[in-house]
């Protein structure tokens, strides 16, 4: 018996929680899974997994095979990556996922330099502002915003999304602007469907985090739709600097309430576990975080930036 790939597919089995899944993953059938399995308990004379109704469980052997055997094998794969970094060259497809104006703006072209310098590599970009499963969908990175849930995926953190609060100076003036998070009540907010379903606004304060409910007359789950909602006066707005940028640069909005600005959102690169990080995984994972750390969009921003303030003129909504 080969110890080690039957110790890496139990990882894969404890990891996915069930048999059929790992044999997809694997390219081979489930009866496979199983036999192998079977042949790893009797090799040990443990039992593995028990089955509930939420499906396969570890007991209590297993949760402690899996835990080292998971070390063993991230190690081996390590150890095997640093021998392969010398001679391997990014080749093959490379099948990525990301929020879509974040994608647009910044991950393809980047992707596309990386298309042009290794010349056996083949993109595939998928744009949604839904997280897709990276198992089921086959995707090798996944770059997402956020708290991230808890998973199985390797996450590895390659930048920082401050995050603002915004209107455009047409709005200002007509409705006045708001000093505090609590004045937002009185005025018109732009809210992200996914990142805030139930209207809530988090800021952070000098006495610290705040909480506020928001309501206006439009919603949406697009970072530019919600964009082209602020540049045409309809309300403000809490978003990623990043999209921004230009914008403020221009004049065309306004960052406001500088002194309670919401916390920055973490950026990971997520990837299956248990598999060698491959040479294309590695390039556009390093790439990524160089070109992040370079941009100061994806930097905490100077608040004293904002601009000077007029007088509010009116909070009737």
């Amino acid at each position: 018996m080969d110890l080690l790939n039957h110790l890496r597919l139990f990882v894969r089995v404890a990891e996915t929680g069930s048999f059929s899944a790992t044999a997809r993953q694997n390219g081979v059938t489930q009866p496979t899974v199983s036999k192998q399995i079977a042949q790893l308990e009797d090799h040990l004379q443990v039992r593995l997994f028990g089955r509930s109704a939420a499906g396969l469980r570890l007991t209590d052997a297993g949760q402690t095979l899996y835990e080292r055997s998971k070390m063993l094998v991230e190690q081996l794969d390590s150890l095997q990556t640093d021998i392969a970094t010398r001679i391997e060259a990014p080749s093959g497809t490379l099948r990525v996922s990301c929020p879509v104006a974040f994608g647009q703006s910044y991950l393809a072209p980047m992707l596309l330099e990386l298309a042009k310098t290794h010349e056996r590599l083949t993109v595939d970009l998928l744009l949604n502002d839904r997280w897709l499963d990276v198992m089921e969908e086959g995707i090798d990175v996944a770059v997402r915003f956020g708290p991230l849930p808890d998973s199985r995926l390797v996450a590895r953190r390659i930048g920082l999304s401050p995050q603002i609060c915004l209107a455009s100076p047409a709005y200002l003036r007509a409705r006045g602007e708001p000093r505090t998070p609590q004045e937002l009540s009185a005025h018109r907010c732009i809210v992200n469907n996914l990142l805030s379903p139930h209207g809530h606004w988090r800021f952070a304060g000098p006495a610290g985090e705040l909480r506020v409910q928001v309501t206006g007359n439009f919603r949406a789950n697009n970072l530019q739709a919600i964009r082209h909602a602020v540049l045409a006066g309809n309300g403000i707005a809490v978003g990623p600097l990043w999209i921004y940028f230009e914008d403020i640069a221009k004049g065309r909005v306004r960052r406001i309430l500088s002194g309670f600005e919401p916390a920055p959102l973490a950026i990971h690169a997520l990837r299956m576990p248990g598999a060698q990080q491959s040479a294309k995984v590695r390039a556009l994972v390093e790439a990524l975080a160089a070109k992040l750390a370079g941009l100061p969009a994806f930097n905490i921003p100077d608040r004293a930036s904002a601009g000077p303030r007029p007088r509010p003129r009116s909070t009737r909504r």
